[in-house]
């Protein structure tokens, strides 16, 4: 029976307490890649909506803040710049992003199975990592399906673009844990039968790391990644990076990403620390596999930690 409850927000149980909904999709063919987030932090009284995305190598991006309107069972968030509405859960939703130079209507349906991110996923028994993990947030993630359209101008002309392509979409809820945070690097990438999300969270002495491969058939958990390298060009974004995995066989391969396209982001403070912010859309290479994807990939680095990530290998 599938867990519907999931899809709506929780009550806070601490000042610190989150919700996100996150949304990522990339068409190649069409030339457009886009990533939404609404953060909710009831205890605050706001709600945070922000997205990008890249039509034909023009950037666009838009963001707000709006007050909590304490509804914890709203099929509907909205904002001037963002509605996403839960139209049927687990199963569909719609996505609408906007500014003055642009609009995007998404339809998002379920192809999969909802990939619970099981609570300390502990395997060697490591009490400081069962004490990190247990403090984590939750997090559901599922590939879906696209289908829209992009509208816009283009040299004082109307046009309209279709958008036919597969995504993720996910929702974290719990407190936030950064005060010792190293690094944060997730994937997302999609292929045409199935799709990979890999997590690699470093807090120093301690790694968290954690994934899935999904497919009709069902989903496959990942037991460990290895965040091996991100090259970073002059103009200070990433061009390549790579991860490693273990799957739930043990068997291990490497994934190298090279850039499509990458978002600017001025430095991030979270808890007392500043972290380097990076998205990016790239083509990826499971390199035992011998199998090419595509997909959206984020990373918070802390500023003393980048040489570590970044520097030569």
């Amino acid at each position: 029976m599938k867990n519907t409850a999931v899809e709506f927000l929780h009550q806070p149980e601490s000042k610190n307490w989150f919700e996100l909904y996150s949304i990522n999709f990339c068409d190649k063919k069409n030339k457009i890649y886009g990533n939404a987030e609404i953060e909710i932090l009831a205890k605050k009284n706001k709600v945070r909506f922000s997205w990008q995305a890249c039509v034909d190598q023009t950037e666009y991006s838009e963001e707000c803040e709006t007050d909590f309107d304490g509804n914890f069972n709203a099929k509907k968030i909205s904002s001037p710049v963002m509605k996403y509405t839960i139209v049927q859960p687990c199963e569909n939703f719609k996505l609408e992003l906007k500014n003055s130079k642009i609009k995007i209507d998404l339809n998002i349906s379920g192809l999969f199975s909802i990939y619970d991110y099981p609570l300390a996923p502990d395997k060697d028994g490591n009490t400081e990592r069962l004490a990190f993990e247990s403090k984590m947030w939750k997090r559901i993630e599922q590939r879906c399906k696209f289908s829209g359209t992009a509208e816009y101008k283009s040299k004082e002309k109307k046009v309209v673009k279709k958008i036919d392509c597969f995504g993720q979409r996910e929702k974290h809820w719990g407190e936030k844990s950064f005060d010792s945070l190293k690094s944060y690097s997730r994937y997302m990438i999609q292929l045409r039968d199935m799709s990979f999300s890999l997590t690699c969270i470093n807090f120093g002495s301690t790694v968290l790391s954690s994934g899935y491969m999904s497919k009709k058939s069902g989903n496959m958990p990942i037991d460990e990644t290895e965040l091996e390298h991100i090259d970073i060009n002059k103009e200070g974004l990433p061009v390549i990076s790579e991860i490693s995995y273990t799957d739930s066989f043990d068997e291990k391969d490497l994934i190298v990403s090279n850039r499509i396209h990458s978002f600017r982001y001025k430095p991030v403070t979270m808890g007392k620390n500043t972290f380097q912010h990076f998205k990016s859309f790239s083509e990826y290479s499971i390199v035992g596999a011998l199998k090419k994807g595509i997909g959206f990939e984020e990373h918070f680095i802390h500023s003393s930690f980048m040489p570590v990530i970044c520097g030569d290998k």
